[in-house]
């Protein structure tokens, strides 16, 4: 796998069990650079190329940023279609005989209720389990984790329902602990999930786990490989 830009001098090989670590210093480099990853991944043309096996990676389809490690990172279209029919599946087939009497109980509840209430009244009867899913919005909730529980358990599902999935966390050293990110990576070698970590600040390297390139702020480069 590998990462090139044109602030690179030559590209970065994440080799299996590596996470390539870019770091910008200077500010508007690194508000570019990250301007630019995001956009492509909105589908907008920018600078940045990844390739794995010489072959270039569709940022709209496998790159997912994630910047906000306070709440639930952003899940897209295809992987929410992915939840939905996995839930629709569980609940048409292994759980068929509970998907029926929760059908049966809920028609059930709103006929009781319809004759104690004092004026007529009537009701949708929903026997699609897509549609009661969507009347009560019951959806991945990862909101009351730990951050970094929440990154591992957001990566896992993706790595789970869709296909040469990679991860670019921004600003993730300045937020978590060296044995946070030990947890995060071990994970992603674990399930050979592909890592990219963009700091604006060198905050050093987590050796036998990190390869870096540094682009300081007079645009020398710097680069420390894992071993």
């Amino acid at each position: 796998m590998r990462v090139m830009h044109q602030l690179f001098s030559k590209p970065l090989h994440l080799t299996e069990n590596t996470v390539g670590v870019i770091t910008i210093t200077r500010p508007e480099l690194f508000r570019k650079f990250v301007h630019d990853i995001i956009g492509q991944t909105e589908g907008i043309e920018g600078e940045l190329v990844l390739s794995q096996n010489f072959e270039p990676i569709s940022c709209v389809e496998s790159v997912n940023v994630i910047y906000d490690f306070y709440h639930t990172p952003q899940i897209k279209k295809k992987l929410q279609n992915k939840i939905d029919s996995m839930i629709q599946s569980i609940a048409s087939n292994e759980m068929l005989k509970e998907t029926n009497q929760l059908f049966t109980q809920t028609v059930s509840y709103f006929e009781k209720l319809s004759f104690v209430l004092d004026f007529p009244t009537g009701f949708e009867h929903v026997m699609n389990i897509k549609q009661f899913i969507k009347a009560v919005d019951f959806s991945v909730c990862l909101d009351e984790l730990e951050p970094v529980e929440r990154i591992v358990e957001f990566i896992s599902l993706c790595n789970e329902l869709l296909k040469n999935q990679w991860f670019v966390l921004i600003g993730a050293k300045s937020f978590f602990s060296t044995d946070e990110l030990k947890l995060i990576y071990d994970m992603a070698f674990a399930r050979k999930v592909t890592l990219l970590l963009i700091e604006q600040n060198n905050m050093g390297r987590i050796e036998n786990y990190e390869s870096h390139i540094l682009i300081d702020d007079d645009f020398c480069e710097i680069r420390l490989e894992k071993e």
